[in-house]
């Protein structure tokens, strides 16, 4: 994974800090140790939590009080919208801030996510300092 994709957690870390939730949902293993890893050497002091699948992941949602949701790259587009829907279903002001990240983007994917609620939708190969 590229290192650039690391300067997404520096917006990530402005928006939500101390004693904030953040939820993980990533099916790669390696991918989630590197976020997780990286997102606790920040010193933000999140309460992180991280689950493999879109299922476990609205568990969670319904279940405890999650702050932020960081959608990974191996998550497909369809369980992503689907994952947006079921919150957006649920209603509620209580509704986690989704970023996605993406290995590949379309644009019709981007405008749905953002239309369904999602914060961000943003391209691994696309992160620069900037972001």
């Amino acid at each position: 994974m590229p290192d650039r994709v690391f300067y997404m957690f520096d917006s990530l870390r402005t928006m939500v800090c101390l004693n904030s939730s953040l939820l993980i949902i990533e099916s790669s293993v390696e991918n989630s140790t590197i976020y997780q890893n990286y997102l606790r050497s920040t010193g933000c002091g999140y309460n992180l939590s991280s689950v493999a699948s879109i299922a476990e992941g609205l568990d969670l949602c319904h279940t405890s009080s999650i702050d932020t949701v960081l959608l990974g790259g191996s998550i497909s587009d369809r369980d992503g919208l689907a994952f947006l829907e079921s919150l957006a279903a649920q209603g509620g002001v209580n509704r986690p801030t989704v970023i996605i990240l993406a290995t590949e983007g379309d644009p019709r994917i981007a405008v749905r996510a953002i239309k369904l609620g999602a914060h961000d939708y943003l391209l691994e190969r696309d992160l620069t300092p900037e972001l």
